[in-house]
């Protein structure tokens, strides 16, 4: 297969493309699957045909790498790919279900900080379970994964 806005070959059974990160499903829809053919779980990785080749995207990297980064620093992150990334609908996805899943975390964290007595140590566990969500997901979307968390990952897959 061919990406048409890169002109990358891509083994059958592709979604998105190695290069570029776009869909390579025609007419974005697939039976069963969301926009861009996105589901959860579902590996996108393939052979690259050129090795070492830029990202044709607003970052100049690679989809996957630009897509890990996207949880890096939470909402942060997920906003400033969402306004930078104009081509990849893996980073873009990425990037939407960071600032809907650590907007909301950002919000719990600061209202669990503010109760007496038992806020800090509520606070301190919501922030270690904040950590550990961004460590797993930073790790699926390096590995081409659109991993969808509930809720966030629907409204994700509507808005990327």
């Amino acid at each position: 297969m061919v990406c048409s806005k890169c002109s990358a070959e891509s083994p059958e059974g592709n979604r998105f493309c190695p290069q570029c990160g776009s869909s390579l499903v025609q007419g974005s829809q697939d039976a069963g699957a969301g926009p861009a053919g996105l589901q959860p779980g579902l590996a996108l990785r393939a052979a690259s045909s050129r090795p070492g080749a830029a990202a044709a995207n607003a970052a100049s990297m690679q989809p996957n790498v630009a897509a890990s980064l996207c949880y890096a620093l939470g909402p942060v992150t997920g906003l400033a790919f969402t306004i930078l990334e104009k081509e990849s609908r893996l980073v873009r996805f990425h990037a939407m279900q960071s600032m809907v899943v650590f907007g909301a975390a950002t919000v719990g964290l600061v209202v669990f900080c503010v109760l007496p007595v038992v806020g800090p140590l509520l606070g301190l566990t919501f922030g270690m379970l904040w950590l550990t969500l961004a460590i797993v997901m930073m790790v699926k979307a390096y590995h081409w994964e659109s991993f969808k968390l509930p809720f966030a990952g629907d409204f994700a897959e509507k808005n990327s």
